[in-house]
Formats: C-alpha cells, structure tokens, sequence
C-alpha cells in the first residue's frame, strides 16, 4: 500500500486543479457566458497533469493494487463540466491513466 502521503498529495493535486475555475454565479464559465465567450488561457494545467501523472504512476509502483476511485470520479466531473466550455486542457493524461 502506498503511503498516505502519496494519496494525499494526489489529492492535493485534483485540489489544486480544482481550484483554477469557479462555478461561482459570480465567476468562472457559470456566469451565463458561452463556450464562446468564456475563453481563458489554462497555463496551469499541463503542469498540473504532469504532477499528477507522476503521483499516480508512483502509487501504483508502490500498491499495483491501489484504487483510486474518488480521485478518478471527481476528475470525470470536473473534466464532464469543463468540456462545456470547450475546456479539455484539464488532467487529460491522467485522468486516462487512472481509467485504464
């Protein structure tokens, strides 16, 4: 089993990642603006997968067992979401690793 610092910094990462976009009524893609109109540049993203990529393939050197369920559901709905916006920049790479 991988330690927990693994697990948690894996979640950090999904935190992190989280926390570049708002379904704020007051911010982000929510506040009644199109796929269109709502266009940011995601700087933070590739560099964020990367991260998580390497966290994930290091929890399952440490535990080939390891389930990370949660972690993968709540990437689906963030990336679910996004893609509304025409947003697919988000964890792309490890959003598949933690699917296969």
């Amino acid at each position: 089993m991988p330690g927990q610092g693994v697990v948690r910094a894996i979640d950090l990462a999904i935190y992190l990642g989280e926390s570049s976009w708002s379904t704020s009524d007051d911010l982000g893609p929510l506040c009644g603006w199109s796929a269109e109109e709502y266009q940011v540049e995601r700087l933070l993203d590739p560099i964020l997968d990367e991260v998580l990529l390497d966290l994930v393939k290091q929890a399952r050197e440490e535990d080939t067992t390891i389930e990370l369920e949660s972690q993968k559901a709540t990437l689906k709905r963030s990336i679910d979401y996004l893609a509304r916006y025409d947003i697919n920049t988000y964890f792309p790479k490890s959003y598949e690793l933690l699917c296969s």
